[in-house]
This record gives C-alpha cells, sequence and structure tokens, in this order.
C-alpha cells in the first residue's frame, strides 16, 4: 500500500510538472482529438450497441501511420484555436480490456504528443467493471487524466435487460477507484433504455449528482438496425421515447447536474449527414441538434419561471435582453420558443436583443418603452 501511494505522489507530480505554465488553459473547454475504436476490448454486445454505425468507423487494425495521421490532421484543423487545451481521446471501445499490447502501444502513440509539448493529456472511456489497480497505475503514468466511465444507467432493472453484464454498484465502485487514483471522472448516460421509467431516469440523476463526477454526457436511446433493440420494436416489445419525452426527462437531468456544478459536455448523439437524412437509425428520438433543444427548453422553462414573479409585464410591453447564444434559443426552430413565452404568459409585447456583455444563461428583463417594443 506504501508503494501505490509513493507511485501516485509520483504520478501526480510529473502531471502537475506537465502542466506548469499552462494553468491558464485549465478552465477552457479542451480541444478533443478523438480516436474512435468502436466495440474494441468489449467483452458484451449491448442490445442497442452499433457502434460502427455511431461513429462512422468500421472496426479495423490501426497502425502507427494510421494514428499520426488522424492526430497531425486535427492540430492542423481550423477548429483548433491557438492556445487552447489539447487532449487525445479514446472512444467507442472498453479501453481498459484491451490486449495489454494494444493498449501499451495506443498510450505509447499518444505520449509521444505529449513529449512534444503539442498534447496536454489523454482521456478515454471504458466499462465500469473493466478497472484493476494495475491498469490504473499504468494509465496514470502515461498521462491519461480523465476516465469516462459508461454507466448508462444506475437502474439494475435496466442494466440487466440493456445486457450490460455489469450492476449500479459497479459503477459506483469504478468512480471510487478513479477517486483515489486521482483521475477526473465522466460518466455517460442513456435515457429510455428498456426496463428503465422516467422516475428511474431521474434516480439515476440524482445518484449521479450525488457521486460528483467531473462531466457528463447523456445521450437519449437511438434504435439503429441489426441490433436487438431493432428486433424489439420490430415485434412491439420496446417503444422508444419520443422526441419531446427526451427532450423533457433530460432537460430536467441537465438543471439537476448543472445546479450542482456538475457539467453536462454532451446531450445526444453526434450528426452527421447519413444520420440527419435518417438513413442510419430505424427509431428513436434522434435530432442533428438534440442539445439545442434541450438547452432551448431548459432556458425558456427558467425564463417563465422569472417572468411568473414579475407583476409589471400585464401592463406594459417588456424589453427582454439575452446573452447571444441564448437568442438562437428564442428565435431558432420557427421563433417557436418565443411563440410560447408570449402565449403561456400572456404577453402581448416582447422586445428581444441580444446582450454581448451578459454571460450564457443570464438575461435581463424590464418594462420597454412602448414606442420601442416589437409587436411581432
Amino acid at each position: 500500500m506504501l508503494v501505490l501511494d509513493f507511485v501516485l505522489r509520483i504520478s501526480d507530480l510529473v502531471a502537475a510538472m506537465r502542466l506548469s505554465g499552462r494553468l491558464s488553459l485549465i478552465n477552457q473547454k479542451p480541444f478533443i482529438i478523438p480516436i474512435f475504436l468502436p466495440q474494441w476490448g468489449c467483452p458484451y454486445r449491448c442490445i442497442y450497441c452499433h457502434q460502427e454505425q455511431i461513429t462512422q468507423t468500421r472496426r479495423q487494425e490501426l497502425h502507427w501511420a494510421d494514428f499520426a495521421n488522424l492526430v497531425e490532421s486535427a492540430l492542423n484543423s481550423r477548429r483548433r484555436t491557438p492556445g487552447r487545451r489539447v487532449e487525445l481521446a479514446f472512444y467507442g471501445g472498453t479501453f481498459t480490456l484491451l490486449p495489454a499490447p494494444v493498449r501499451e502501444d495506443l498510450l505509447a502513440w499518444a505520449a509521444h504528443y505529449i513529449r512534444q509539448g503539442r498534447v496536454e493529456a489523454i482521456r478515454l472511456s471504458t466499462r465500469p467493471d473493466a478497472l484493476s489497480e494495475e491498469v490504473l497505475l499504468n494509465l496514470k503514468a502515461a498521462g491519461v487524466e480523465t476516465v469516462e466511465l459508461g454507466v448508462q444507467s444506475l437502474n439494475d432493472q435496466a442494466l440487466e435487460r440493456s445486457g450490460r453484464g455489469h450492476t449500479a454498484q459497479d459503477s459506483i465502485n469504478a468512480v471510487q477507484w478513479l477517486r483515489r487514483f486521482s483521475l477526473k471522472v465522466g460518466i455517460q448516460l442513456m435515457a429510455g433504455l428498456p426496463g428503465d421509467t422516467p422516475e428511474g431516469f431521474n434516480q439515476t440523476i440524482r445518484k449521479v449528482r450525488d457521486l460528483k463526477p467531473d462531466l457528463v454526457r447523456i445521450y437519449p436511446t437511438v434504435v439503429f438496425p441489426e441490433t436487438v433493440l431493432a428486433q424489439w420494436v420490430e415485434k412491439g416489445h420496446y417503444t422508444p421515447l419520443a422526441l419531446e419525452e427526451a427532450v423533457s426527462l433530460c432537460c430536467g437531468a441537465v438543471d439537476l447536474l448543472e445546479t450542482a456544478g456538475i457539467p453536462v459536455i454532451r446531450l445526444g448523439l453526434q450528426s452527421h449527414d447519413r444520420m440527419s437524412l435518417g438513413k442510419e437509425f430505424l427509431a428513436g428520438p434522434y435530432h442533428p441538434a438534440f442539445g439545442d433543444l434541450v438547452r432551448g427548453e431548459l432556458f425558456l422553462t427558467k425564463l417563465k419561471q422569472d417572468f411568473s414573479r414579475r407583476k409589471f409585464f400585464r401592463e406594459a410591453g417588456l424589453e427582454l435582453r439575452v446573452a447571444g447564444r441564448e437568442m438562437g434559443f428564442l428565435t431558432g426552430n420557427n421563433r417557436k420558443n418565443f411563440k410560447r413565452l408570449k402565449t403561456d404568459l400572456g404577453i402581448s409585447q416582447l422586445q428581444v436583443a441580444a446582450d454581448p456583455a451578459l454571460p450564457s444563461g443570464k438575461w435581463k428583463l424590464r418594462p420597454a418603452r412602448l414606442t420601442e417594443v416589437a409587436t411581432s
């Protein structure tokens, strides 16, 4: 145990030295270079899983030349802004159950870019029941800072019906393991799993809040062809969430988690052209801008709560100033939220404008001069 504690302290010191002089970058959203390993190392095939469709990456061998091309292309991308923290991420498989030689090669390749100073850290995804002391020590030594756990649910019935092969307690234990090794913890969740209910999902969110992870991703369950779940849908054994249900569930989840200081960094699957055309999924609440739908719904809910506490809006027009990002929540999608805001609260006159001085999630509300109020 003394040896373990000594190694962990040395590893933490090395990590601190690596980040020396870069503290101003830590609180920025990192530039992620994703390396997809669809199904690599996974001992189970969950009933909903079709990783090749989700990641648009076929299962194949990955060689140094391929890896280097992916990383160099990303590093030279116009999407990367100067001074932004860069992280390499291994996604899509169960990294810690990869054969040791494969795992060691991938970590060594990533460490090459860390030594060059072109990448700050590594993150990866794995299963909650796939951690060990030896593997975690190796991850720390290689420069891994964040481990995202495919928790999916803390409802044992949903886990069993989905063929996950682990329990809710395995996930709780995994979070404790990662904390012991001073690794950042990410939790990936799914809404609308077979065997789950809205209340069951909400219970999962409350339990996740209490675990205090560093970040959370939430994906509504989407049904892909050639999966067990697709067969269940065709036989009437499973009904996916409607889009409105999924948005409502995730809206409540984001509010609960982020109020507790836990950022939700992803909502819904990544969109690509074929998904947008509906050719890659069979059923379920897929939307190319699912995250914006959730954020917009949450923003509207909070606005309405604020409006309801004020007495003057029925007597005069209103001037609402919001952060630039929030303008899209009100004016996008055929101004749906803007119309709902007026209709639900009985507001006849409302002027909305962007205020660059306002941070995201903040707004200013005051009576407007009648000559300035928009009547739209």
